[in-house]
């Protein structure tokens, strides 16, 4: 086994999605696009574009929604692509509704490495516990403030009673 299909063996093995771009820029050195030059099994898994379906064609071509996106993650791998400065972040990808964590990296001027995870699972979990957190609090609010106001109650009534007894002697 040569040391390439070694890591043609690793990186289609991966448990992380991989994703290998080139940048292109207009005249201005202004990000304006970038191709797919390869991926692996667990990009597939973790977007649902095929590779055979998007090697060698435009992001702008493979999700045209990506210009409208609120991330604009054409500029973001640009920047790194160009200043060689890694990057790590979460993001919401509307275009895919789905939440990654994603790590980029230069290997060389003009090209950038995506490894990112499908953390959606992760985010939604954590949305429907910080709900139900939400909920028990206003849960447990609720039920001080009407033992609070049970309190006063019986504090009335004992003053009340007190005063009838007084009325009766």
């Amino acid at each position: 086994m040569s040391i390439d299909s070694e890591y043609q063996n690793l990186f289609k093995h991966m448990q992380v999605g991989f994703a290998y771009h080139e940048v292109i820029f207009d005249g201005n050195n202004k990000p304006v696009d970038y191709i797919f030059l390869e991926v692996n099994d667990a990009f597939e898994t973790f977007t649902g574009l095929k590779q055979k379906d998007i090697i060698g064609r435009k992001v702008t071509e493979v999700i045209p929604d990506i210009a409208h996106s609120k991330t604009d993650l054409i500029n973001i791998y640009g920047n790194v692509a160009l200043t060689g400065e890694s990057i790590k972040f979460d993001l919401y990808f509307e275009p895919l509704r789905k939440w990654y964590s994603i790590n980029a990296y230069c290997p060389k001027k003009g090209y950038f490495v995506a490894l990112f995870d499908d953390i959606t699972e992760k985010i939604d979990m954590q949305i429907s516990l910080k709900k139900r957190v939400n909920d028990l609090q206003e849960f447990y609010d609720m039920a001080v403030t009407r033992e609070v106001k049970m309190k006063k109650l019986k504090e009335e009534v004992a003053k009340l009673t007190l005063e009838l007894d007084k009325c009766k002697k």
